[in-house]
């Protein structure tokens, strides 16, 4: 059931014409996401997710979070690898 809800939110996305964002809950973040998100930011407190589209580019999850309380975000595919942190 998971997988559909993924599948629906991003054939939903590639059909936008420009960048889109859509926050997600964190029960609907694939687990290799969040486990890559822990693994590499282990201090952080997630404050939200979001899954995001832009044109010609593939569908990233992207984590807000605060560590050392600086709010910062990064993103991950949703195999979980590390795309850039912002």
């Amino acid at each position: 059931m998971k997988k559909f809800r993924y599948l629906i939110a991003g054939c939903s996305l590639l059909f936008t014409a420009c960048a889109s964002e859509l926050q997600i809950a964190f029960t609907d973040v694939p687990p290799a996401v969040v486990s890559a998100c822990n693994q590499k930011y282990p201090q952080a407190k997630i404050t939200g997710w979001e899954i995001q589209k832009e044109k010609n580019e593939p569908m990233v999850f992207e984590a807000g979070f605060i560590m050392n309380g600086r709010k910062s975000s990064a993103e991950f595919k949703p195999d979980g690898t590390f795309v850039r942190e912002e």
